[in-house]
């Protein structure tokens, strides 16, 4: 994991520590050779049971296979918009888990697609938290 990480009022964090008390992390970053797989199976590891996972941005920053691998547990919830191959494909196994929510990445290039967008992710992650099957958005 990296070192220090600014987080909320200006104060420092590691990588561990915020992950471990974090209820939801959202994953945004510029792909960079220093942000490449920022999100590592450490990390997901460390993150608290029943804490979400919402990666924006680039696929770069995330070791995917570890997601898959914490996904398929049912530990964690995931919400991504951005996968290493797109489209992902069809047999994929994340379209088949139930705290998985997939979002094509392209919305926010529609004029007020990302308040739409984002209101209808917060719907479905509230939904995911209180075990309510019902979606807003399909599966990708």
């Amino acid at each position: 994991m990296c070192g220090q990480l600014t987080v909320g009022s200006g104060r420092q964090m590691d990588q561990a520590g915020m992950a471990a008390t974090s209820k939801v992390l959202y994953g945004t970053a510029v792909p960079t050779a220093k942000s490449e797989g920022l999100i590592s199976a450490d990390f997901l590891a460390a993150m608290a049971d029943h804490s979400v996972l919402v990666i924006l941005s680039r696929a770069h920053l995330v070791d995917f296979e570890a997601v898959v691998a914490e996904a398929k547990t049912g530990r964690l919830t995931v919400a991504t918009d951005v996968f290493p191959t797109e489209p992902l494909a069809a047999d994929h196994v994340l379209r088949t888990l139930p705290n998985v929510l997939l979002s094509p990445h392209r919305a926010a290039a529609v004029s007020g697609g990302r308040h739409l967008i984002g209101d209808l992710l917060l719907q479905d992650l509230r939904a995911i938290e209180l075990g309510d099957p019902r979606r807003q958005l399909t599966v990708a």
